[in-house]
């Protein structure tokens, strides 16, 4: 039986990888970088692209090596839009480090998987969930993908066909009232309602947000949302600790920003 040692596997993820620096879009394209993404938006129907991730059985690589194809499958091909691919660079699986390490070596190789993906369920927004320390791969992916958009692979129209997608990143412009209240929403439809906490905390989380984000918030809501999300702590599982992040977060880190609400009745930044 031949055994193949590591050293004798083609390099994929990795083809592109320099000792110092990031791979330039033209060293990317070189290697055929994109030429894939060109020949499924001239060629191939969104459904076809679907099938043919699940036909390749490729795995995620965050542990539990969930099929990529099964995760597409959950997009039906009559949901509603607008439709999102997030991809999760936030790598919380412990002692690993490969999507840092791959942001530092091939941008444009996942940014171009993201693309791809995103045309198989027809997603027209994208988004990067990226850790607070992974700064400079942050950095990275921002300055990269304003490259691929100048070069015609983001936006509107991608390499002159019907099918467009916009990555999002959240800048100065973003309301974090709304941002939040679209993450308790989910957070509230999809809990399974067992115990109290989750069951009558989130809704009550979202509606008050709601009313922030109406311009109908009052001065009561702030600590009310406080102390409401420390509630949600004494959940059975961690569904609704999970939930509480982000709010605890946006009351944390933009206090000001839900107080400008609630005075100005109104959204600040809209």
């Amino acid at each position: 039986m031949n055994i193949m040692m590591p050293k004798d596997y083609p390099k994929v993820l990795f083809q592109n990888r320099k000792p110092d620096r990031i791979t330039t879009l033209d060293e990317y394209r070189q290697s055929g970088g994109y030429s894939a993404l060109a020949h499924v938006l001239k060629e191939e129907s969104h459904a076809v692209v679907k099938q043919q991730i699940l036909d390749a059985v490729l795995l995620g690589r965050g542990g539990a090596a969930f099929p990529a194809g099964k995760k597409m499958e959950t997009v039906a091909d009559d949901e509603p839009f607008p439709r999102y691919i997030v991809c999760n660079a936030d790598e919380m699986e412990p002692g690993t480090f490969k999507d840092r390490v791959l942001i530092h070596a091939d941008p444009h190789m996942l940014i171009e998987g993201m693309i791809i993906t995103a045309y198989g369920i027809l997603a027209d927004k994208g988004l990067i969930f990226i850790r607070h320390e992974y700064e400079s791969a942050a950095k990275i992916l921002e300055r990269e993908l304003r490259v691929a958009g100048e070069a015609g692979y983001l936006g509107q129209n991608i390499l002159g066909s019907e099918y467009s997608l916009d990555i999002m990143i959240f800048d100065h412009t973003t309301c974090m009232v709304a941002v939040t209240l679209n993450l308790i929403d989910f957070f509230a439809r999809e809990s399974c309602g067992w115990c109290t906490p989750c069951r009558e905390g989130l809704p009550y989380i979202r509606d008050l947000l709601a009313r922030i984000e109406a311009g109908e918030g009052e001065e009561a809501f702030f600590p009310a949302i406080e102390e409401m999300s420390r509630h949600l702590g004494n959940a059975y599982c961690a569904f609704a600790p999970g939930a509480a992040a982000p709010v605890e977060s946006l009351l944390t880190y933009f206090g000001d920003e839900v107080r400008e609400h609630i005075t100005q009745k109104k959204c600040p930044v809209k």
